[in-house]
């Protein structure tokens, strides 16, 4: 089965159905990272301000370096090997979503 690894932006409700739709042509979709939430970046910052934390010093705390990591781990996995899978759910993307 071919992987894909779906990216966008946690406020983008769109995504999850995306994410069916392309599993339902019969891919792998690695977009678990969009049960975080549309405000999770968010809670995060507001999280380290209470903290008195820079921006600078929040990227290099543990919920930063952890997420980088996780996100890390799956997209260089991903990307071994998945250019024919790109152009595939490219296609896929542009019949189910037309312009």
């Amino acid at each position: 089965m071919k992987s894909v690894y779906l990216i966008g932006s946690l406020r983008n409700s769109g995504i999850r159905q995306l994410g069916t739709d392309i599993r339902s042509a019969g891919f792998d979709v690695f977009d678990d990272w969009h049960a975080a939430g549309e405000k999770a970046d968010d809670c995060w910052m507001e999280y380290e301000r209470m903290r008195g934390r820079t921006y600078k010093q929040a990227l290099e705390g543990y919920a930063a370096e952890h997420t980088y990591k996780y996100d890390e781990s799956f997209f260089m996995g991903y990307l071994k090997g998945q250019r024919q899978a790109y152009e595939e759910v490219k296609t896929l993307i542009d019949d189910l979503y037309p312009n």
